[in-house]
């Protein structure tokens, strides 16, 4: 979320893609997109491990949501998926109702250093985004391949951080994480700067000028990481 919103211009130390812009205070108010949260996870311990569990169920759950709030009239531009996936829970019919309600879907493509596509990356109209380091090559983690579309920033992200250890709501904070889950919300912010530009652009309209006016790799880089780095410019 603080990827893709973060206030801009508001002494914090977090800019979004897409969070607008503010008065240089921290109390001042933006006017960039807004962040629908759809809960789809939980948290929970195994063995000496605390990990983020996701249902697909949920997520498709969360997506028909979303569908529903394009009937209502809610200009819902995209969704960021920074999860791992499968082709269950009704997930594929949900994806399907939301990219036929004109919303993005854009999804990470994964952190195993492997030609491996989940579901979502591998399912026509889902943009799926790999990651580079600040050297413009593909980060060594990203997974590769002729299904990913384009790759953004995933290494050494610093973004706003939740942490679930601390009960009190009113203290903020930042981390630097790595990652194509870093990478995908860097595209969906993009993906609300370019329906702020031009509302009338439809979902594929979005899609394919984002692909099509990438930045170029570095010439060190070897992935196959689709056909640039994301360029909101």
């Amino acid at each position: 979320a603080g990827t893709v919103a973060a206030i801009t211009n508001n002494a914090r130390a977090v800019a979004g893609v897409a969070g607008g812009y503010s008065d240089g205070t921290t109390g001042g108010a933006g006017n960039g997109c807004k962040i629908v949260p759809c809960r789809i996870g939980v948290t929970a311990k195994k063995g000496a491990l605390t990990n983020g569990y996701v249902s697909m169920a949920a997520a498709a759950a969360a997506m028909n949501y979303l569908a529903t709030l394009v009937d209502m009239g809610f200009n819902v531009a995209a969704i960021n998926c920074s999860w791992g996936n499968s082709n269950s829970g009704g997930l594929n019919a949900a994806a399907d109702n939301l990219l036929a309600h004109d919303v993005m879907i854009i999804a990470s493509a994964g952190n195993s250093n492997a030609n491996a596509p989940s579901f979502l990356t591998s399912k026509a109209g889902v943009m799926a985004v790999g990651a580079t380091d600040s050297t413009g090559v593909g980060a060594s983690f990203s997974n590769f391949g002729s299904w990913v579309h384009l790759a953004a920033p995933g290494v050494t992200v610093m973004s706003t951080w939740h942490e679930i250890t601390d009960l009190d709501t009113t203290h903020m904070y930042v981390a630097v994480l790595d990652g194509t889950s870093m990478s995908s919300p860097h595209a969906t912010g993009v993906a609300a700067l370019l329906e702020s530009y031009n509302p009338s652009l439809t979902g594929t309209d979005k899609f394919n000028l984002m692909v099509n006016n990438t930045a170029p790799f570095a010439p060190a880089n070897t992935k196959v990481l689709g056909s640039g780095i994301l360029n909101a410019q």
